[in-house]
Parts: structure tokens; sequence; C-alpha cells
């Protein structure tokens, strides 16, 4: 089994219906324990697993962050929805920021009102498998706000 974690965004934290606690949550995640590599252009690896991302209806990927020059961040995101050819793109070694535009999402751009998020943590022990199995099994959420 899998040691998971869920944060649900039940409500917007910004203006206009936005998301910026979502995003900044992301980001702590991905720079928490930062094993991996710093890489030239402020670029960090990490051996972190994605965030899976949902909301009512659909459920996306997310790959990564980005901060922009002016501080304003970035999800980098594969969604299913994406046509195959446009994803294709992004394979080719000269992939452009206009072909990085299909994958980036702007705390605009996150118009629904509640989100929620899973993070893969690890694999459970035999013992954590077992008290799990003798707890409960009914899902138990984070909430932010």
């Amino acid at each position: 089994g899998l040691k998971c974690r869920i944060v649900d965004f039940h409500q917007p934290t910004g203006p206009s219906g936005t998301h910026p606690r979502l995003f900044e949550w992301v980001k702590r995640y991905y720079a928490s324990g930062n094993e991996g590599a710093h890489l030239p252009q402020k670029v960090f690896w990490t051996h972190k697993p994605p965030i899976y991302l949902q909301h009512q209806g659909h459920s996306r990927t997310v790959i990564g962050l980005e901060e922009r020059m002016d501080g304003s961040l970035c999800l980098l995101i594969f969604d299913p929805g994406c046509m195959a050819h446009e994803m294709n793109k992004l394979l080719s070694r000269d992939a452009t920021s206009f072909n990085l535009k299909i994958i980036r999402r702007f705390l605009g751009s996150l118009k629904y009102k509640q989100y929620q998020t899973v993070v893969v943590e690890g694999i459970l022990s035999s013992e954590e498998k077992n008290v799990c199995k003798q707890a409960s099994k009914v899902l138990v959420a984070e909430k932010i706000p």
C-alpha cells in the first residue's frame, strides 16, 4: 500500500475566486526537503513524485512549479484533456516557451471553487498497513483554509 496525503482546498483564498494558498502549498511541497540538484537558471530537480490535482469531474498531474521573475507562480501540469499532438511538441529537443504554454497554469486559470491534492509520501510498512486496515475505510483530508 501507499502512504498518501490528501489536502482539500475547499474554497478560494484569493480575489476573483483564485487559489493562491494552493499555489503556495505546491511551492512548499517541491521546496521542502529538497534533496535534488540545483541546476542553472534556478531549476531544482527532485525525486518527489508528482501531485495529483483533482476538481469536480477531472484530475490532472502537477509535475512542477515555475516562479516567474515577478514572483508569480505557475503550476506545470499534465492534463489528460490535452491533445496528444500538442503534448508531443514537448518531446522535441527544441521545445520553446510557446510549447510550454500547454502545461503552464497561472493563478487565474484555476477557476473551480474546490480543489483537492493527493500526494504519495511513501510505501506503507506491513505494520502500518495493518493499522490502516483496522482503523477505518474513510479517507481523511487536511483542509485549507
